[in-house]
């Protein structure tokens, strides 16, 4: 499955860090393997939109990884299977 999801520098989602660290409180911590996105950058920008974050310093990142779940508003795949895809320009 691929995903689309908007990064910070660090490679974390606006909540969590990569390694799973909530961001306004790093003594909670997901240890899980899932890899949060979206089907679209459409779907993204409108997953954006909808909790009014400005994404415009995040990073566009596209990734392909074994499903996990499946969702209307999200798409899970397991981390240790995600692979950063690059697009060639």
């Amino acid at each position: 499955m691929i995903i689309y999801r908007y990064e910070l520098p660090d490679g974390g989602g606006p909540f969590c860090t990569k390694d799973g660290r909530k961001r306004d409180d790093p003594n909670i911590w997901f240890n899980d393997d899932t890899l949060y996105g979206c089907k679209s950058i459409e779907d993204l920008k409108l997953w954006f939109n909808k909790r009014n974050i400005n994404y415009s310093c995040y990073i566009l990142t596209k990734y392909y990884g074994e499903l996990v779940k499946e969702g209307q508003d999200e798409v899970l795949i397991k981390k240790s299977t995600a692979r950063k895809m690059f697009d060639k320009n």
